[in-house]
């Protein structure tokens, strides 16, 4: 799941706004701690605002002029010519007079969305959510009378089929993300939000996201079922598959399909571990973000740290700040800084000691094995099972490091 929040509030701009009249598009806006998130679900884009922008939008909405915006509020903490100017240029409003509405259907009106959003209402409904609990239930019922069909890290080795298991799983998984951003996507549906499908990186891990930006328009209270349904789906999930492997023991099914359903289950329980990595901006990052009331403390400890880096390299590393970017919760940017550089840098120590090292021997074996395997036995399987598995990590690598330029190439833009 990813949010694509835009919380740089708006400042100078170099668009003349000096218009008499100053039309906004319609606006979502909330309460965020000390400051307001504004912005539309049409654009999909939402900014951090302080209260005196947010007096300024709420009287251009009343149909007041520039002239009588400036003549209400004073000489005040913002330049309205200039922060009419951003509004502009960020889309959020246009000069002249009021335009007649495009006749578009926005995405909320898709047929498509109709569906999602019943579908939504039904699944995360009180009734599904006992039915859901009933079945966890029964998972766990089924756990304590056969123990032996709760998976270990073992399930995932499967000799003598390499290749074709790493092939299964890898689908397998895919259609087990599908499902987790699926019930991200059918929560924020039954909130009337559009949300959108794509692929990123959680370092150099590829992954399948939905961009739930439009959790943004609402209330607080009404943002956590979206976040947190991606992690319930999975619960239910291994539960089902639970009660699937206990059934299949039961009637001493072969052992290959009951390993690859525990390797399903031993994957999604490792990727719900995987969400504590609140440094990855994973859903239990946002999560608690929206406990805290702060939009994005992942860009606001970047920021710190740049800070850190260019105070104490005397200004060979880092980027010096004009004014302190960083609000009045200091304390909690040192706190997620801490959390950001140590599971970096646990995260390239298992890269460099774990994960690079294993392909490497991956790679010796498998060659070893091909030059001494006869022209009739050569050991396919071994052989592309490396291949498989060097390509998919290398190919998160290369997106990894190309998010980093891009990133790098967008600071120095705006700066």
């Amino acid at each position: 799941m990813n949010l694509d929040q835009n919380h740089n509030a708006p400042g100078l701009s170099t668009v003349p706004a000096c218009h008499v009249s100053l039309q906004l598009i319609p606006l979502s806006i909330q309460r965020e701690g000390d400051s307001y998130l504004v912005g539309s679900l049409e654009l999909n884009r939402f900014y951090q605002i302080p209260e005196i922008g947010v007096q300024v939008i709420r009287l251009l909405q009343q149909g007041l002029s520039l002239p009588e915006v400036k003549e209400k509020l004073g000489a005040g903490e913002v330049d309205i010519d200039d922060f009419a100017s951003t509004l502009i240029e960020i889309g959020l409003a246009y000069p002249g007079p009021l335009r007649e509405p495009v006749n578009t259907p926005l995405i909320a009106s898709a047929k498509w969305f109709r569906i999602a959003g019943r579908i939504g209402r039904i699944i995360f409904s009180l009734p599904s959510a006992c039915l859901c609990m009933l079945v966890v239930l029964y998972a766990a019922i089924c756990l304590v009378k056969v123990p032996q069909a709760w998976p270990s890290l073992r399930v995932f080795y499967f000799p003598g089929h390499l290749t074709a298991s790493l092939l299964i799983l890898l689908v397998l998984r895919f259609f087990m993300v599908l499902l987790h951003e699926l019930g991200h996507m059918l929560a924020a549906a039954r909130l009337n939000i559009p949300s959108y499908l794509g692929v990123g990186t959680r370092l150099w891990t590829i992954v399948i996201e939905a961009d739930l930006t439009g959790v943004l328009s609402q209330p607080r209270r009404k943002r956590y079922l979206p976040l947190l349904a991606g992690m319930l789906t999975d619960v239910f999930i291994m539960s089902i598959l639970l009660i699937t492997v206990v059934h299949l023991l039961n009637a001493h099914a072969g052992p290959f399909v009951v390993q690859l359903l525990q390797a399903s289950i031993m994957q999604t329980l490792l990727v719900l571990f995987w969400q504590l990595n609140i440094f990855l901006r994973t859903d239990f990052y946002y999560v608690i973000c929206t406990i805290l009331a702060y939009p994005d403390m992942d860009r606001d400890a970047r920021i710190y740290i740049q800070a850190l880096l260019h105070r104490f390299s005397r200004g060979h590393i880092g980027t010096r700040l004009e004014s302190d970017p960083i609000p009045d919760r200091l304390n909690v940017v040192r706190l997620f800084s801490l959390i950001w550089l140590v599971g970096r840098l646990a995260s390239i120590y298992v890269l460099l000691a774990v994960a690079v090292p294993t392909l490497l021997l991956y790679a010796r074996d498998s060659w070893g094995a091909f030059m001494a395997a006869s022209s009739k036995a050569l050991p396919y399987d071994f052989l592309f099972f490396a291949l498989l598995s060097t390509v998919l990590f290398v190919s998160g690598i290369w997106m990894w490091l190309s998010r980093i330029k891009s990133r790098r190439l967008r600071l120095s833009d705006q700066q």
